[in-house]
C-alpha cells in the first residue's frame, strides 16, 4: 500500500525519529499474526456475502475460491492527485511530494 511504498515516514506516533513504510507494515503484519489474524495480500473479491455457521462472511475472490470469515478489511488505496504539468513525473520524489491532510 501506500504506507509501505513509502521511503521514510515522519509523522507516525511512537516513531520520533521516523521509520521506513516497510518496516512500519512489517510491525503492522506481525502484531496481527500475534492475534491469529490470517492475511490474504493483495486478492480481488468478486463477491461478498453472508455466511452461516462460525463465518459472518462468505467472499468470492479472484482465483475462484470461496473465503469463509468473521470479519473483512476493506483496503480501497490512495490516489494522488497529479497536476496536469509536463515533466511532472521526473521530479516527484525529489522536490515535488505528496502528503495526506485532515
Amino acid at each position: 500500500g501506500q504506507a509501505g511504498a513509502s521511503a521514510r515516514i515522519e509523522n507516525y506516533l511512537g516513531f520520533p525519529t521516523g521509520i521506513t513504510g516497510m518496516a512500519l507494515m512489517a510491525r503492522a503484519y506481525n502484531q496481527a499474526q500475534k492475534f491469529g489474524v490470517e492475511m490474504v495480500i493483495p486478492d480481488e473479491v468478486k463477491l461478498l456475502g453472508a455466511a452461516t455457521g462460525g463465518a459472518r462472511y462468505q467472499l468470492a475472490v479472484g482465483d475462484g475460491e470461496t473465503v469463509r470469515t468473521r470479519s473483512v478489511v476493506i483496503a480501497s488505496g490512495a490516489r494522488y492527485r497529479r497536476l496536469d504539468v509536463a515533466n511532472l513525473a521526473e521530479f516527484e520524489g525529489t522536490c515535488v511530494h505528496y502528503w495526506a491532510s485532515p
